[in-house]
C-alpha cells in the first residue's frame, strides 16, 4: 500500500473510532464505507442533498440556444471522465430515426463542461437538435432544469455499482419534471426511484434509452402540461423538513 494511502486509511480509521455520528449523503455509500471501516456501522446517519424551495432561477432570460415550447431533454453538470454521454447520444439518434416527426421539435441539451468528450459530442454534429454548451451561469442552468420537458441524470456506464448521490438530483426532483435516469442497476439513484420507475436504464444501453425517450415524447405530445415527475415521497426526502427531523433525531440521541 502506498505511503499516502496508508496515511489516508489511518486518518479515516481515527475518524471512525472517535466520531459520535458519521454523516453520508446516501445509504449505499454509508453501507459501502462500513465495509472498510466497520466502526462506522452503528454511527451512520444518512443526510441527503437538499433543495431550496427559495432557489432563485432565471425565469425569462434563457440562453439563446434554448428552444422554448419544444420537447427538451436537459443534462446539466460536468461530464467528468467515466461519465460518457455516448449511450445517451446514440439513444437520442435512434429515437429521432424511429420518430421522424420529432426531428424538428425534440432537443437534447448537454449543458456544462464536457472537455473529456468534446470529440465524441462533435461526432454527433449531424444531429442538429443536439446542443452542447461548455458553461452557463448556475441560475440559467437551474432555469433550464425548471422548464425542461425531461431532466437527465447520467452516471458512469462502465460499472455495476454507484453508491453516490448526484447533488443535482435534489433540484431535479424539486422542479417536478420527469427524470431520465441513466444509472447502474445497483445505485443510490435507482434505490431511491424504486424498481417500478419507468424511465431508467443503464447509461450505455442506447436501445433502451431510445425507448424511454420515445415514451416521454409521446406523453409530451399528448399533453405537455401533464408531463410531471409526481413523486412526493422523493420531494419530501430532499426537503428542509426532512433535514430538520433528521437533525432533531440526532440531537435527541446525542
Amino acid at each position: 500500500m502506498p505511503k499516502g494511502a496508508k496515511q489516508k486509511h489511518q486518518f479515516f480509521k481515527s475518524v471512525a473510532d472517535s466520531c459520535k455520528f458519521a454523516g453520508f449523503p446516501s445509504w449505499l455509500l454509508a453501507e459501502h464505507m462500513s465495509v472498510f471501516y466497520p466502526e462506522l456501522k452503528p454511527k451512520q446517519v444518512v443526510i441527503p442533498h437538499q433543495y431550496s424551495s427559495e432557489l432563485t432561477v432565471d425565469k425569462t432570460d434563457f440562453p439563446n440556444f434554448f428552444k422554448k415550447d419544444k420537447f427538451s431533454l436537459v443534462h446539466t453538470g460536468n461530464l467528468i471522465g467515466g461519465r460518457s454521454p455516448e449511450g445517451l447520444l446514440k439513444g437520442f439518434e435512434l429515437f429521432l430515426i424511429d420518430n421522424p416527426e420529432a426531428q424538428k421539435e425534440a432537443y437534447l441539451y448537454l449543458v456544462g463542461p464536457h472537455s473529456n468528450y468534446k470529440e465524441l459530442i462533435l461526432s454527433y454534429n449531424h444531429l442538429k437538435t443536439c446542443i452542447a454548451s461548455s458553461s452557463i451561469p448556475y441560475k440559467k442552468a437551474s432555469g433550464l432544469q425548471r422548464v425542461a420537458s425531461v431532466n437527465v441524470i447520467l452516471e458512469a456506464s462502465k460499472t455495476n455499482f454507484s453508491p453516490f448521490l448526484p447533488a443535482k438530483m435534489a433540484h431535479a426532483v424539486y422542479f417536478n419534471k420527469p427524470i431520465l435516469v441513466l444509472s447502474p442497476l445497483d445505485s443510490e439513484v435507482r434505490r431511491l426511484f424504486g424498481a417500478q420507475y419507468a424511465y431508467q436504464t443503464e447509461a450505455d444501453n442506447s436501445i433502451e434509452i431510445s425507448k424511454k425517450i420515445s415514451l416521454l415524447y409521446k406523453q409530451w405530445k399528448k399533453n405537455s402540461q401533464e408531463l410531471k415527475l409526481n413523486l412526493p415521497n422523493l420531494q419530501e426526502y430532499f426537503s428542509s423538513t426532512y433535514l430538520a427531523l433528521k437533525i432533531k433525531k440526532i440531537l435527541n440521541e446525542a
